[in-house]
């Protein structure tokens, strides 16, 4: 293979990863987590615990249970959405939050190192 050209690797696991929904037979192989951890695996989830992270080229997002912050830039400069006001995500509301594009540009921030540290 040559080291130059990109390639796509897809891995299938044959039972499911949390946070899935599921029933009654898959719960019983995730016995050791407690009781909050399986409402994951039975689809009883109302809200993210924390916020969720995603990297890819120069892609970077943090998304909680309302906002979004998204840069395409390489995390140079961020849009904010409200996604449960607009969840289109249509309108950037940076200018108008500052505090919680900061907030979330710093916890985005931990979140890459915590990515590099692995």
């Amino acid at each position: 293979m040559e080291k130059s050209k990109p390639f796509l690797a897809v891995i299938w696991f044959h039972t499911p990863h949390l946070p899935v929904v599921t029933g009654p037979k898959y719960r019983k192989m995730y016995t050791q987590y407690s009781e909050d951890e399986q409402h994951f695996i039975e689809g009883k989830m109302t809200k993210r615990h924390v916020p969720i992270g995603f990297e890819s080229s120069k892609q970077v997002s943090l998304t909680d249970n309302r906002h979004k912050i998204y840069s395409n830039d390489g995390g140079k400069t961020y849009m904010l959405f409200d996604l449960i006001e607009d969840p289109g995500e249509s309108r950037d509301i940076a200018a108008e939050k500052p505090q919680i594009l900061e907030a979330m540009k710093a916890e985005v921030g931990k979140w890459r190192r915590s990515c590099r540290d692995r």
